[in-house]
């Protein structure tokens, strides 16, 4: 069967049993590591002792150097993504992930002069040569900041949430799993009726409304009677968050060419690191009034909405594109310039 779009890869065989499984134990490593700063940037509650009230204390202030931690720790991530996709792409996925990057850096300049005479190499910057792959690269790019801004904001956040902290955790991870099980199955059983961008818009707005409901709340100083709302606004904007990853990566893969496609996802992946980076920081800014962090996160859904629906065009049940725009069909084919909104390209012509 000739591969046309995204879904037609969309089999569950013992092929994707195995990818699946390897896919759960490399998840299951990362957030054991990306994860633990969750509780242990956590600001510990002694509220006193023998009726001796700690009052002086301020576990906050060792609370923001810790977060600070949690921020070296997503650099760290964000240059391994970086690093991660241009190398797959010149040496491809199977030798990075099954072995030998020993051999790889040794023999890189000899394998990239033998790869360059065969086929042509993309880098990053082929994202930025053509107008409607740059616009929608850099769009992408804010819409996936956003996410991990937003998610990792709230994660990081938890220690202020009414209840235990773990069990917190617990009810998000599960409210993830629900909430992906709903958008997936909306997105195979709804065909044409519900497409990539509607799904994004109606989670991210979720997301969006649960920020400015929670900042409502914090700038009316009604955060002692309403703290159950807090905690369910919270856990349910994070429970959300887990799909918008996929559907940004899936969008990524139906909307670039071939050529560039994993460059294009190790792009959006760096940008979202990015998020990742400055995301725990967000409690930390004070703008005089409270609630802050929540109305700084609601505005970043907000205009992740508006520019995501402008700029990138539905994708779902799409060709896949796979060579790169020409210029010369650009300018002679008014037709080419329609298609390109899901950047559907013509093969490179032989010289």
């Amino acid at each position: 069967m000739r591969i046309r779009k995204v879904d037609d890869v969309f089999e569950l065989d013992s092929y994707q049993l195995v990818v699946l499984a390897f896919n759960e134990f490399l998840i299951f490593t990362m957030l054991s590591n990306v994860v633990f700063n969750m509780f242990g940037a956590a600001a510990p509650r002694v509220p006193g002792c023998d009726d001796v009230m700690y009052n002086a204390t301020s576990p906050f202030q060792q609370c923001e150097e810790v977060r600070f931690s949690t921020t070296s720790q997503m650099i760290g991530i964000m240059i391994g993504s970086a690093v991660a996709g241009q190398l797959s792409d010149l040496y491809g996925r199977k030798k990075l992930t099954d072995s030998e990057i020993e051999s790889v850096v040794h023999g890189a300049i000899e394998a990239d002069a033998k790869s360059r005479a065969k086929a042509k190499k993309y880098s990053f910057i082929h994202l930025y040569i053509h107008p409607k792959i740059t616009i929608q690269t850099v769009v992408a790019s804010i819409s996936m900041f956003s996410v991990s801004y937003v998610t990792y904001g709230l994660l990081f956040n938890y220690d202020v949430l009414t209840g235990s902290i773990y069990m917190n955790a617990a009810v998000s991870g599960f409210l993830r799993y629900v909430v992906g099980a709903v958008v997936a199955v909306l997105d195979h059983f709804g065909g044409r009726h519900v497409g990539r961008k509607q799904m994004h818009f109606i989670t991210v707005s979720f997301i969006m409304c649960c920020m400015f409901g929670i900042f409502f709340i914090y700038f009316n100083d009604m955060e002692m009677e309403y703290k159950s709302w807090i905690r369910a606004l919270t856990l349910l904007a994070f429970g959300t968050t887990g799909c918008l990853f996929l559907q940004l990566l899936l969008i990524t893969a139906e909307m670039f060419p071939t050529g560039i496609r994993n460059i294009a996802s190790a792009h959006i992946n760096v940008c979202g690191r990015l998020g990742n980076v400055f995301g725990p920081m967000v409690f930390s800014y004070k703008l005089g009034f409270s609630g802050s962090g929540y109305l700084i996160l609601g505005i970043i859904c907000l205009l992740d909405v508006i520019i995501f629906h402008i700029f990138i065009p539905e994708t779902k049940n799409q060709p896949l594109p796979q060579g790169m725009p020409t210029k010369k069909k650009q300018r002679t084919d008014p037709e080419a310039q329609k298609t390109l909104m899901t950047i559907s390209e013509e093969p490179e012509t032989e010289k």
